[in-house]
């Protein structure tokens, strides 16, 4: 059979093969490099045949079977298609031949060039060829490798051209964009394969073939049989600025490759269609034509919006009304516990009379073998049973008398135990509702640090305002008592106009004071367990001079004038430090939670950015790395603004 024979019935094979899968375009002036079904849209590469021609992505229009469809065109570095990627082969003649007058070395400035070019997607490989072909990097986008391996290549014999162009379209596959750049600067020599074979496997792969004749005398027409069937160009230059020209406007023809994407909807034409994408360049129209089948039953959308309920087995709450049935028991349980723990009914006069009096009668240990103390819970054996063993727990653990401490300072009606419960109760309850809710896993982890921390923030808010108040209405106090004292009443009569007059947190934390006065306890013991319970300096410096005055005497009345007048500085002092720092602490929260608020961000809009991180151990390092530096340098910062007055 005859060489041009041959190569008819290949490209006539490829030509059947095309339709059922991506296939060059039919057109001169443009081409389709690919054609790939992502999701519910068909996205394909279309390009200009002619290097250094860019097309306006707003003038791109498509048909399927002759009907235009809605399409969008973006530049295809911009794209970020994880069904569509792209490669190019740099096939490198290193027979003995290119060590003549310097070829070699210059073919590796000129490929180099084109990595240098090259898009930063592209993944590149390098083959060679002599008296075999030798695959040197498998395409990637690791550009750096490349050029290392091309600076290392050495000469041997013979120049298999046909041989290397198999091997090449075998790496490439069969999926994406695929071109190869091909540079030799002679005829080939001891190939197994013939031009046709070669050439008939560019065809039926789809991939586009640039070649470069460098310095070549002999083997011209074989590179156009390639170039022809990989639908490419065929460049012949003689000096170096020429190849590394040529190379770059290779380069440059990649970079202007469009993605193209168009919804598969009901109307358009199914099964084998030829698809025309057209557009206007700077030097006039471009089109290609491509035949693909495209699927006869409808893909299914990416986004279902049906609830995903049987993604995840529940057992009997996997149907819809009993998943919603066990959502609402579940969110109606919480409202209840948190309405019990933070809103809890008063109990009864008598009942509350006696539980005070409880703390400090002999008769509490009857009171409590006759009837045990009502929760926040309720009174059932359930709620009592649950409460006694928190209760011991939290006794075990040795922290029961600093978080009463801090729930009376806070003016939370629960118990420690009682708070301890509900705190469980949202660490367990919380997450689940949300998992049952969303089936989204970072959510309920979200939900989870929500349910840890919540309570704990909302403990030390209540507790730092009621404090801070407490600390801002302590000089009107002392003005009131000692103009009571001028009066002519005691020191306990002094307090109970305070908590008559007063207003809470001062007066409920005096009427606490003498309540403990009037069973006994020294004055002076019972105003410090004010400054213990509110963590006030103030308030202790203020008993300390309370117990000076009573064990030496003195005025009182004068004394505490004095002090309010200190206090009143110290607070006028406080303010105007709060004023100076405020650049600082302002600086601090918004360094400090501008990377969290960040990462949220990304969570939400960019979610890839963040999961790589996590796929790999330099990522995890420097996660670390990175809450270290946020703690430390919000550490740092928070002791260089806080100011003590």
């Amino acid at each position: 059979m005859r060489p041009s024979l041959r190569l008819a019935c290949g490209l006539l094979m490829a030509a059947v093969a095309l339709p059922l899968g991506a296939g060059q375009a039919l057109a001169a002036d443009g081409s389709i490099t690919s054609v790939a079904l992502e999701g519910s849209d068909v996205s394909l590469v279309f390009e200009p045949s002619a290097s250094g021609t860019t097309i306006a992505v707003g003038s791109v229009q498509v048909t399927v079977g002759g009907k235009k469809v809605n399409a969008t065109a973006v530049p295809f570095a911009d794209s970020g298609s994880a069904a569509v990627g792209r490669q190019a082969m740099l096939v490198l003649d290193t027979s003995n031949s290119m060590n003549s007058g310097g070829r070699l070395a210059d073919a590796k400035q000129a490929a180099k060039a084109f990595v240098t070019s090259a898009p930063l997607d592209l993944s590149i490989g390098l083959m060679t060829f002599s008296d075999k072909a030798d695959l040197v990097v498998p395409p990637t986008q690791t550009h750096d490798q490349v050029t290392a391996a091309i600076d290392g290549l050495t000469t041997h014999a013979n120049t298999v051209i046909y041989d290397a162009v198999e091997s090449a379209v075998q790496t490439l596959g069969t999926q994406g964009s695929r071109s190869i750049i091909l540079l030799t600067d002679g005829a080939n020599v001891g190939s197994k394969a013939t031009v046709e074979e070669a050439a008939s496997a560019v065809a039926a792969a789809g991939v586009r073939l640039d070649a470069i004749g460098f310095q070549q005398s002999r083997g011209k027409a074989a590179l156009d049989q390639l170039a022809a069937a990989g639908n490419g160009q065929v460049y012949s230059s003689s000096n170096l600025s020429d190849v590394v020209a040529q190379f770059k406007d290779v380069a440059q023809r990649l970079s202007g490759q469009l993605l193209v994407s168009f919804p598969l909807t009901t109307d358009v034409p199914r099964g084998p269609v030829d698809i025309k994408v057209s557009g206007t360049s700077d030097s006039g129209p471009v089109t290609a034509v491509t035949s693909y089948e495209l699927p006869k039953i409808a893909v299914t959308p990416r986004a279902d919006p049906k609830p995903q309920a049987a993604d995840i087995s529940l057992g009997p709450v996997s149907s819809q009304p009993l998943l919603y049935i066990t959502v609402a028991a579940i969110f109606l349980g919480l409202a209840a516990t948190l309405a019990f723990a933070f809103n809890a009914a008063v109990p009864s006069g008598k009942r509350s009379v006696s539980k005070s009096l409880s703390v400090y009668t002999l008769a509490r240990g009857q009171a409590k073998k006759k009837a045990k103390e009502p929760t926040a819970f309720g009174e059932s054996a359930v709620a009592q049973s649950a409460v006694e063993f928190a209760g011991r727990i939290v006794r075990n653990r040795g922290f029961e008398e600093r978080l009463q401490r801090r729930l009376e300072a806070g003016r939370v009606p629960l118990k420690p135990a009682e708070w301890i419960i509900v705190h469980v109760g949202m660490v367990v309850i919380l997450p689940l509702l949300v998992f049952l809710l969303t089936r989204n896993l970072v959510l309920t982890i979200l939900a989870l640090v929500v349910a840890v921390v919540g309570p704990i923030i909302y403990l030390s808010v209540k507790e730092s305002l009621r404090r801070n108040k407490f600390i801002d209405t302590l000089p009107e106090v002392l003005q009131l008592m000692a103009g009571s004292l001028s009066a002519g009443y005691s020191l306990p009569q002094a307090i109970d106009t305070v908590v008559r007059e007063g207003k809470d947190p001062i007066s409920t934390e005096f009427n606490k004071a003498l309540v403990e006065t009037r069973l006994g306890v020294p004055i002076e013991d019972a105003l410090e367990t004010i400054a213990d319970r509110m963590r006030s300096i103030d308030w202790a410096w203020v008993v300390m001079a309370i117990r000076v005055q009573r064990e030496v005497g003195g005025n009182l009345a004068e004394l505490l004038v004095t002090v309010a007048a200190t206090l009143r500085e110290r607070a006028r002092l406080r303010r105007q430090v709060k004023v100076l720092s405020a650049e600082g602490r302002l600086s601090a929260w918004i360094l400090g939670s501008l990377p969290v608020v960040f990462a949220l961000y990304l969570l939400v809009a960019r979610r890839s950015y963040l999961f790589t991180l996590g796929q790999e151990p330099l990522g995890w390092i420097m996660i670390v790395g990175g809450c270290i530096s946020l703690t430390v340098g919000a550490l740092w910062m928070k002791r260089v603004v806080d100011v003590e007055v």
